[in-house]
């Protein structure tokens, strides 16, 4: 049995287990790993597949302006087997989308969008085919041997798919979906069954093609800074390519599992999105209770805990920030006998205001500089040593007839 039919074969027995659309629900979609490339030649992720043939998934990265063009073979842990670096806007191009049809092709997307290569086991571009049909997004189905490509539409608000009957990729049947977008970008295409399953920039679109009409099935919204760029089918799960500022993103659709850390709760990026007065709710050891961790409320305002239990804040320093370059510690009993003392203590280190000014200068005074009032005279301590510290301080009025007037010969 050839590598093509076993793949038909495990699709034909996905499809009898699952209810249609393909894709049901965005909680079956999780992030599975991260690829970090060669941020010094290229910058972002595009076309990405899986050969059955090794067994290993591909993903192309490229530069700004599509010249250089680095193909990354990944085990099936998503680690880095080997890369290729190629060159040419004109030869992989953009690497718009990668797929194998028994062979790993690519297309180019920038300078030649009527072209697709066919690219060799050393991850090079080796021979290619020009048509007469624009070329971006391409998905092989195994199981009818047809292939689908998405493109634009007349504007933003359609996309056309067509569908062909084999590899002349001629004579392409052509259907137009509404997709109300705010630009005509497309992303990656996946065909299993009758469905095509391609991205836009914040969903996931599945579209069920009959023979005159194609109806979208499923739109699955996500949350996070990641722009999904193309689709492998590879051991009974659907995966996906994404950009995500430095590294690229692997999720994996998994027709079983639902994902408490799914693609809407990804906090790496964008974070998680609730409503006002909607709190992030953490569930108790027994899970019987769902307590409040973190909720806006009706007047802005930030509260944190469930007043049903009790609320630690883990952290090497607790610290308040209003705003600009100033930043201010919260004190906690760490700061015991440093910011924070007893009454005894205080007692001990701090002066009390009763002895700031004392009443008795039959007694030593208690600190130099100390002042006393007694019968309406103010004394000053010298020192502490005894009673006879205490200085008098002799008050008088001030006397203003010694002040002299200015004077001048003109008067």
């Amino acid at each position: 049995m050839s590598i093509i039919s076993e793949i038909a074969q495990g699709l034909s027995s996905l499809l009898r287990k699952n209810q249609k659309p393909i894709m049901q629900y965005a909680e079956n979609i999780a992030l599975v790993a991260e690829v970090s490339f060669d941020k010094t030649k290229v910058n972002q992720c595009q076309g990405f597949t899986y050969n059955p043939q090794t067994q290993k998934f591909i993903v192309a990265c490229i530069n700004a302006d599509s010249s250089t063009q680095i193909l990354y073979e990944l085990n099936k842990d998503f680690s880095i087997a080997r890369s290729t670096e190629n060159t040419g806007a004109d030869k992989l191009g953009h690497c718009n989308t990668l797929f194998y049809d028994g062979k790993l092709r690519a297309t180019n997307g920038a300078a030649n969008s009527t072209r697709i290569y066919t690219v060799g086991d050393d991850l090079t571009p080796g021979e290619y085919k020009d048509y007469t049909d624009n070329f971006y997004n391409v998905a092989y189905n195994p199981v009818t041997g047809q292939y689908a490509s998405v493109l634009p539409g007349a504007d933003n608000s359609t996309r056309k798919i067509r569908i062909y009957a084999d590899s002349n990729l001629t004579d392409g049947k052509e259907y137009t979906i509404v997709v109300n977008e705010k630009n005509n970008d497309s992303n990656g295409a996946l065909f299993i069954d009758n469905k095509i399953i391609f991205s836009l920039m914040k969903r996931i679109v599945e579209v069920e093609i009959s023979d005159n009409t194609a109806t979208i099935v499923r739109e699955l919204e996500f949350e996070p800074k990641a722009e999904i760029e193309d689709f492998a089918f590879a051991n009974g799960a659907i995966y996906m390519a994404a950009n995500s500022h430095d590294y690229i993103r692997i999720y994996k659709y998994d027709f079983a599992r639902s994902y408490f850390n799914n693609i809407n709760n990804d906090f790496l990026n964008n974070g998680i999105v609730v409503g006002n007065q909607v709190g992030y709710h953490c569930q108790s050891k027994d899970g019987t209770i769902n307590y409040v961790g973190l909720k806006v409320n009706d007047k802005n305002t930030t509260e944190v805990g469930d007043k049903r239990n009790d609320t630690i804040v883990i952290g090497k320093t607790l610290k308040h920030w209003p705003g600009g370059n100033a930043s201010y510690t919260v004190l906690t009993t760490e700061h015991y006998d440093k910011a924070i003392y007893n009454k005894s203590r205080t007692d001990e280190l701090f002066i009390k205001k009763s002895d700031i000014v004392a009443t008795d200068t039959s007694k030593a005074p208690s600190f130099a500089g100390q002042i006393a009032i007694v019968d309406n005279a103010l004394y000053i301590a010298e020192s502490t040593d005894s009673t006879n510290s205490w200085r008098k301080v002799m008050l008088e009025p001030v006397s203003y007839t010694h002040l002299t007037l200015p004077t001048s010969d003109l008067v």
